[in-house]
């Protein structure tokens, strides 16, 4: 078909610019290349493709879900940390590190990070420095005792002023007796006053 004969035949239908030489002409330029014969026989391939899919643990990507990926997770034993410098005794519940981390998203961030590197041994107080001459490894508050986390947080004559300040208020609402090892691991069993 022709742009001219396109052209006469919409001119018996509609009258304007539509039924034009020049707008069949554009018209059949746009539209010409759908209407081009398929080629038969081998040809170059225009368009290429790639398809990726991840999986874990047998399950494709789609199909996965919180549970799925916790089920999959290799079960690690908790390492043993060591608790002298932090002057406890005995060992803390294995499911300390997870309740911690449900508790954190309660927490200020800037107290979580101090609990964190608390538990883990991780404040560069004085005794890390004691090896070196010019550094300050005693307690900052005139206590003449090196520097360690029990006696900063606990057992330091300042601290002992604020904690007595504060342990009767909170006492009140923990069962079991507030200690530098029950508040460090958060080992309180709350009143039943206290749940409610």
């Amino acid at each position: 078909m022709s742009a001219a004969s396109l052209s006469e035949f919409l001119s018996q239908i509609v009258q304007g610019r539509i039924s034009s030489v020049r707008s069949c002409t554009a018209f059949l330029a746009k539209v010409g290349r759908f209407f081009v014969d398929p080629p038969i026989g081998p040809q170059v391939v225009k368009f290429y493709s790639a398809f990726h899919s991840w999986g874990f643990n047998a399950y494709d990507l789609e199909e996965l879900s919180v549970a799925r990926i916790r089920k999959g997770l290799r079960k690690c034993v908790v390492p043993a940390l060591p608790l002298d410098r932090l002057g406890v005794e005995g060992v803390p519940s294995d499911d300390m590190w997870s309740r911690d981390i449900k508790m954190g998203k309660h927490l200020l961030p800037v107290y979580a990070d101090l609990l964190y590197r608390l538990q883990h041994n991780a404040l560069f107080l004085g005794y890390r420095f004691k090896h070196r001459d010019e550094s300050q490894a005693q307690c900052h508050h005139g206590c003449g005792v090196l520097e360690t986390a029990p006696h900063l947080f606990w057992y330091c004559t300042t601290a002992l002023q604020v904690w007595s300040m504060w342990l009767p208020a909170f006492q009140v609402f923990f069962e079991t007796k507030l200690e530098w090892e029950s508040i460090l691991f958060f080992k309180l069993k709350p009143t039943p006053v206290a749940k409610k």
